[in-house]
C-alpha cells in the first residue's frame, strides 16, 4: 500500500505542479496584456495665412459719354492657349459713346500655402454718380467667382474686370469706386 500511496502522491504532485504552471502562465499573460504599449505619431501642418494685395486698379479707360442713349463697356481678361492673357474691352449699346483707350484690368496677387486651392470672388461697388452703372464683375475670366490654385511658391495672380453702362446723363470727370476681392479656402 505504501507503493500505491507513493504513486498517488507523485501523481498528485504532478497535477499540482501543472496547475501551478498554468496559473503562472495565465498571470503572466494577463500581466503582459495589461502592459501593452504602442508608439505612434502626431502630425500638424502649419500654413501661411492668405494675403491678397492690389498691384494696380481696374480702369475702364477714357470714355466720351453718348449724346443720347447708353453704351455698355465690358472689360475682361482671358487666358489664351499659350499661358498668356489678353485684356479685352468691348462696347455695345444704342448710344454713340466713344472709348478712347487706357483700359486696364485690375491686378491682384494672392500669397499663401503652396499649391493650396482657394476660392476667389470680386465685386465692384457702385460709382455713386449719375449715369455710370456697374453691371457685373469678373475675376480671371468672365465670372465673379473662381476656384484657383496657388503655384509651387504659394502665389497666384488675379485679374479683375467687369461691365459698366455709361448713359447720356453720366457725370463728367474722373470717378472712383471700391473694388472688393476676397480669397478663402473652400
Amino acid at each position: 500500500m505504501h507503493a500505491i500511496h507513493h504513486r498517488h502522491t507523485h501523481h498528485l504532485e504532478r497535477v499540482v505542479l501543472m496547475v501551478g504552471v498554468l496559473v503562472a502562465m495565465m498571470l503572466c499573460a494577463g500581466s503582459a496584456y495589461g502592459q501593452a504599449q504602442a508608439n505612434g505619431t502626431g502630425n500638424v501642418e502649419v500654413h501661411d495665412q492668405l494675403n491678397l494685395n492690389e498691384i494696380s486698379p481696374i480702369d475702364f479707360g477714357q470714355i466720351d459719354r453718348p449724346t443720347t442713349g447708353s453704351n455698355t463697356f465690358e472689360l475682361y481678361w482671358i487666358l489664351n492657349g499659350r499661358g498668356w492673357g489678353t485684356t479685352t474691352l468691348t462696347t455695345s449699346g444704342g448710344g454713340d459713346a466713344t472709348h478712347l483707350g487706357n483700359e486696364q484690368h485690375g491686378r491682384y496677387m494672392i500669397r499663401g500655402p503652396r499649391r493650396q486651392v482657394v476660392q476667389v470672388t470680386a465685386s465692384i461697388a457702385p460709382f455713386n454718380v449719375p449715369g455710370i452703372i456697374v453691371e457685373r464683375t469678373f475675376v480671371n475670366g468672365r465670372s465673379d467667382t473662381q476656384i484657383e490654385q496657388l503655384d509651387g511658391t504659394g502665389y497666384r495672380r488675379l485679374r479683375v474686370g467687369g461691365v459698366i453702362t455709361v448713359t447720356s446723363s453720366a457725370a463728367l470727370g474722373a470717378h472712383t469706386t471700391d473694388v472688393y476681392v476676397t480669397a478663402n479656402f473652400p
